[in-house]
């Protein structure tokens, strides 16, 4: 699992690392930030029967699928940032028309939301 991800960590130097793990953190907790918004306004009824350590656990595993997958778009702009490739140069702008977090926060609530099909909050009105 996360293979590309592996070659290229392993390919960096240590201040390349650094670097990569701290855009890691950060695009995690842009996620994971955006999806407990999501959470408390639309599967509030999940959290109230499951806790929220269920929900965190779920949103980190949706964020690190985002970052680490094979073919995530996070392994594709690395690649291409860490080899000096001019196509890193505002890559998420270009290919995806939003900045690299936002693209991830909306990427994360797809997700969130498929996996909590059927917890939705029936009476909006009531908090």
């Amino acid at each position: 699992m996360y293979k590309k991800y592996k070659r290229l960590k392993k390919s960096l130097n240590k201040k390349e690392r650094r670097d990569l793990r701290n855009q890691i953190y950060f695009l995690t907790t842009a996620m994971i930030c955006e999806m407990s918004i999501l959470q408390k306004e639309t599967y509030s009824r999940f959290c109230d029967e499951h806790g929220w350590a269920e929900f965190y656990e779920e949103a980190m595993t949706i964020a690190e699928r985002a970052l680490l997958d094979d073919d995530s778009e996070f392994i594709k702009f690395c690649r291409l940032y860490y080899d000096g490739d001019p196509e890193a140069e505002d890559y998420f702008q270009n290919k995806h028309d939003t900045c690299t977090d936002w693209y991830f926060m909306n990427i994360a609530n797809e997700a969130l939301c498929v996996s909590m099909k059927g917890w939705e909050v029936q009476n909006k009105s009531v908090k």
